[in-house]
């Protein structure tokens, strides 16, 4: 007997993609630079900061920061993207109580100016 076989509701596509995702973090997690001492044998490796996922099939992406517990998440489908549409931004590292699904939390942003030489 197996006691680890999922029963029968853990066969939807909604369970499936969030298994996906959920499995993609986990290794994620287990190849980041953890937080710390700089390693002076290693000098360019820096501690990750965000780890994120793209699920392109039902056009979601999440965001995980290092600094947070919180997994968040934009469903892109229900975004306006259109032309005209306007930028918008989301600050993530100053809100330790955003958490899930954060479409309603963008915010109208200016356009990044770039410098160039």
């Amino acid at each position: 007997m197996n006691r680890y076989k999922p029963d029968s509701s853990m066969g939807t596509a909604d369970n499936d993609a969030r298994q996906a995702v959920a499995g993609v973090f986990s290794v994620m997690r287990n190849v980041s630079v953890p937080w710390g001492q700089p390693d002076e044998l290693h000098p360019n490796i820096a501690p990750t900061y965000w780890r994120t996922v793209l699920n392109q099939t039902n056009r979601r992406d999440y965001f995980e920061s290092t600094l947070s517990p919180n997994i968040i998440w934009a469903d892109l489908g229900q975004i306006e993207s259109s032309p005209g549409s306007g930028i918008r931004s989301l600050r993530v590292e100053e809100n330790d109580e955003i958490i899930g699904n954060v479409n309603k939390s963008f915010e109208e942003a200016k356009n990044i100016v770039i410098l160039a030489p």
